[in-house]
């Protein structure tokens, strides 16, 4: 880096000598129609080219200083108090593993306990949809004697009030 810089200072003074050789002290350009001028000019720009091929050499060679100064590796080393906070989040980690595990069963039981449940409910479900259905039946075939043989019915009904009447008393 320090080789940079000094080739930009290199450049900035040859910038300046060809200003002294080509401008006057008040701006004006100088006449060059003399030969020491002339020569003056010509070192000017020998010098200028030089200089501009030491900075690409240099600019070259750049990429390769600055790989020799990183380091290939880093050794990193942690203090106690940093091992001992790494240690607590690794004991921390396996409680919340553990937590998470004992999480899942418990939802795991509540699931199959609820399904269970469920095929228990269905069961009754189907039970008594069928009661239903033959309570249905029997009314159905109640009515149907009601009105296929009325007095078959009322011989049937006024013999089950003197049994409930017999039962009471």
């Amino acid at each position: 880096m320090e080789s940079l810089r000094g080739s930009a200072t290199m450049a900035s003074d040859t910038i300046q000598a060809l200003a002294d050789i080509l401008l006057e002290p008040d701006g004006k350009l100088k006449d060059l129609s003399d030969k020491k001028g002339r020569l003056k000019l010509l070192d000017a720009i020998t010098n200028n080219c030089a200089k501009q091929d030491e900075t690409k050499v240099l600019m070259f060679k750049l990429p390769q200083s600055i790989a020799k100064v990183i380091p290939a590796k880093v050794n990193a080393e942690l203090c106690d108090d940093d091992r001992k906070r790494i240690d607590n989040l690794q004991a921390h980690y396996f409680k919340v593993f553990l937590l998470g595990i004992a999480s899942a069963i418990l939802f795991g039981f509540l699931f199959v306990i609820t399904v269970y449940k469920s095929w228990k409910f269905n069961d009754v479900k189907e039970q008594h949809e069928l009661y239903y259905k033959h309570k249905q039946e029997i009314i159905d075939f109640g009515k149907y004697i009601k009105n296929r043989y009325p007095d078959t019915f009322t011989s049937w009904e006024e013999t089950r009030q003197r049994a409930t009447e017999d039962g009471d008393n």
